[in-house]
């Protein structure tokens, strides 16, 4: 994936039409997840508005199609006390009353058909910006939720899982730097 432009919703919606941003965001298909697919057509827009989050967006070199995106903000956690985390990490977490501040990566997203690897990429871009935060104003603690399948594949990239909800598949995963 050499062959892309990088822009964040903010730009586009200070320079751009809302229907053309819309347009452009619905051009992003992810059949394997329609959760994805739908936070960015459907809420992206909102959140960034509401300033929950930040959406930066990977479009194809035409500017005519949403190739991935990534979805960051800020949310706290409650961490479990039986966590499988090693005392190290616990301990670098740093847990007040069992609850931690930390960015969210909150939303990370590829295409159909966008070839293989683009995920790694998205993730070193999003910790790229926490981490030019965490130096501007602190904070080392990245979270996200995911389904168990994609356990594996933030574990490879960094994460460490946290906990797990035993009624659904949501697993809660967490990365230091």
């Amino acid at each position: 994936m050499s062959d892309f432009v990088l822009t964040s919703l903010e730009d586009l919606l200070n320079n751009w039409s809302l229907e053309s941003i819309e347009r452009l965001l619905r051009t992003f298909k992810c059949e394997r997840d329609p959760e994805v697919e739908n936070f960015l057509t459907q809420k992206a827009i909102l959140f960034h508005k509401k300033h929950r989050s930040r959406t930066y967006l990977f479009l194809s070199d035409d500017r005519k199609m949403v190739l991935a995106y990534v979805t960051l903000g800020i949310k706290c956690m409650r961490i479990p006390e039986d966590n499988p985390l090693s005392n190290k990490v616990n301990k670098e977490i740093d847990a007040h009353k069992g609850v931690f501040q930390s960015y969210l990566l909150g939303q990370l997203g590829k295409a159909d058909g966008v070839e293989k690897g683009i995920g790694p990429v998205l993730i070193k871009f999003a910790l790229d910006i926490f981490r030019q935060s965490f130096r501007s104003i602190g904070c080392r603690t990245v979270r996200l939720d995911c389904k168990r399948a994609l356990v594996k594949f933030y574990e490879k990239n960094g994460f460490h899982l946290i906990s797990q909800e035993k009624d659904s598949d949501e697993c809660h995963m967490v990365a230091l730097f």
